[in-house]
Parts: structure tokens; C-alpha cells; sequence
């Protein structure tokens, strides 16, 4: 398998996972898609979330009284507490399975593989929509990884405008 196939897949999975997210009908405002694997690079899934379901999880939080000065950020990029996690995850199945036939021998290149085709995806996913993806961050993490925040800032660099990307990049200061 080539990992441009994996890069494929990825995409025109994403495609039709945001092209349901932009929907005329949907009453949200999309400002955050990501495509994240775990550690182990298994798989890859989609998370999305909008403004509205971030301010209802806040407001959630705040109820039980478990809201802390930096629960904002963290609910507002952590894509675990995103609404829309593993969202159409079957759509995934052929990238996933392409996924898994890749040689996971040498792992350090694999996985570097794996981020790379996500990030193209996301690429193409964009490009795609164009405008339409104006205002959303798209960004490729790595679930329980010490190197989660670097993967995610080099790929928000990557992926978005230099505003989204600045506002991204500089959510823990």
C-alpha cells in the first residue's frame, strides 16, 4: 500500500464527514475539525465541534462546579471533549484498514507516515471547501501522547490561515 492511497481515503472520508457538518440545515457553527489517531496509529478518526455544543459543555461543567481557570481552553481544543467525537467513524473503514496493512516495523516512520497523510487530508479538505472553511481550525492529533501538542501545532500551522493558526497556536499562553 502507499501511504498517498491512506491520504486519500482520509480525505474523502473528511469531505463527506463536513460536508454533513456545513449542512444548510444545521443551526451550529462548525469552528474546530480534527483527524486523530491513537497511540498506537491503529486508526484514525474525526472529531468536530461547534460553538454552541463548546458554550452548552462549559455551562454543563459549570453546574456540577468542576470548571477551573484553564477548563476553557482545554474543552475548547481537548477533541475528547468535543461533541462530535468518532463522528461517522464507519466512514473511516477503508482508511483504517489501509491503515493497518502498512508495516509497522520501523515505528517512528510509520507513525510519521500516518500524521502526514492526515495532514494532507485535512489539506485537501480544505482546499475543497474553500471558503466555507474560513472560519474552522483543522488541526491532527495523537490521543495519550507526550508529543500530542507539538503534532497538533505543527499541523494547525500547516493547515490554517495564519490567524486561525495564531489563535491556535497560542491557546495555552
Amino acid at each position: 500500500m502507499a501511504w498517498t492511497d491512506v491520504a486519500g481515503a482520509l480525505q474523502s472520508a473528511s469531505a463527506t464527514v463536513v460536508e454533513g457538518l456545513l449542512a444548510p440545515h444545521r443551526d451550529e457553527k462548525l469552528y474546530a475539525v480534527a483527524l486523530y489517531a491513537a497511540e498506537d496509529g491503529m486508526s484514525v478518526a474525526v472529531a468536530a465541534n461547534s460553538e454552541e455544543q463548546y458554550r452548552a459543555h462549559l455551562a454543563s461543567e459549570a453546574l456540577a462546579g468542576a470548571n477551573s481557570p484553564g477548563d476553557e481552553v482545554y474543552y475548547r481544543w481537548a477533541t475528547s471533549e468535543w461533541s462530535l467525537e468518532r463522528w461517522h467513524s464507519d466512514l473511516f473503514a477503508e482508511a483504517n484498514a489501509l491503515i493497518r496493512g502498512e508495516d509497522r516495523r520501523d515505528f517512528d516512520r510509520y507513525r510519521e507516515a500516518l500524521i502526514e497523510a492526515m495532514i494532507s487530508a485535512l489539506a485537501g479538505v480544505r482546499e475543497s471547501f474553500g471558503d466555507r472553511l474560513a472560519d474552522v481550525t483543522m488541526f491532527v492529533s495523537v490521543t495519550d501522547s507526550d508529543e500530542a501538542e507539538g503534532i497538533e501545532n505543527d499541523s494547525a500551522a500547516r493547515l490554517n490561515p495564519k490567524g486561525l493558526a495564531d489563535g491556535f497556536l497560542s491557546r495555552f499562553e
